[in-house]
């Protein structure tokens, strides 16, 4: 396990919080549509910050459970597969954090 204070079980907790807000968020959009005012940008920006953070924090991501992981993969679903319309660079740099804390494993 990495040697970080950003691995102490309450910082776990407050990660998990934001990814499920982000999961909550990205849900609500791509069942929604006819909801204008709900931006999926919001989504993608909260998500990024939630992958930089764990980046840059050197968050392990094994406090994550098997379940909060794969809700990662299913907000990422829901933003860029179902949608299709991001630019290749915006999904590149999703690819690069997600790759650059994996590393960290």
């Amino acid at each position: 396990m990495k040697r970080s204070h950003f691995n102490h079980p309450a910082f776990s907790s407050l990660m998990n919080k934001r990814l499920t807000i982000v999961y909550a968020c990205a849900e609500i959009t791509s069942s929604v549509g006819y909801i204008q005012e709900i931006d999926e940008g919001v989504s993608l920006r909260c998500l990024y910050e939630v992958l930089i953070d764990i980046e840059q924090l050197n968050f392990d991501i094994d406090n994550f459970t098997k379940n909060e992981k794969i809700s990662i993969l299913k907000i990422m679903e829901k933003l860029f597969i179902q949608k299709k319309s991001f630019s290749m660079d915006c999904v590149a740099a999703y690819v690069k954090i997600l790759l650059k804390s994996l590393a960290h494993v």
